[in-house]
């Protein structure tokens, strides 16, 4: 189902999060990364979330949209992509240290 919302000006149509995911060929958890960063503005309405097809287009480098297009996100989105991929194995490796210096505080107070 698809929510339009006519408004004067045009690419003013509200979109629902799976439509956005859908156009921009990503998944929920990176647009909720882009959403909380600022990457991708959106609305809430009660307690909806929505989306400006302006600022998918914007995001997409272009100022329409056909299903062709939609299925190959630009080379801005590519990157946005290995940004995420590479935040979330920088917080992996973070994750993976501060155990490492729990096990080694560990390992110091049992030898003292």
């Amino acid at each position: 189902m698809e929510l339009q919302v006519s408004t004067s000006s045009a690419g003013r149509s509200l979109l629902t999060p799976g439509q956005v995911m859908a156009q921009l060929g990503i998944k929920r958890r990176a647009l909720g990364n882009w959403t909380k960063s600022g990457k991708i503005g959106s609305c809430k309405i009660g307690r909806l979330r929505r989306y400006l097809q302006s600022d998918v287009d914007a995001l997409l480098g272009m100022t329409t949209i056909n299903t062709a297009q939609a299925a190959q996100p630009s080379q801005y989105v590519e990157q946005l992509l290995a940004q995420d991929r590479q935040q979330r194995q920088i917080e992996e490796l973070m994750g993976r240290v501060a155990e490492l210096e729990r096990r080694l505080a560990a390992e110091y107070q049992r030898a003292a």
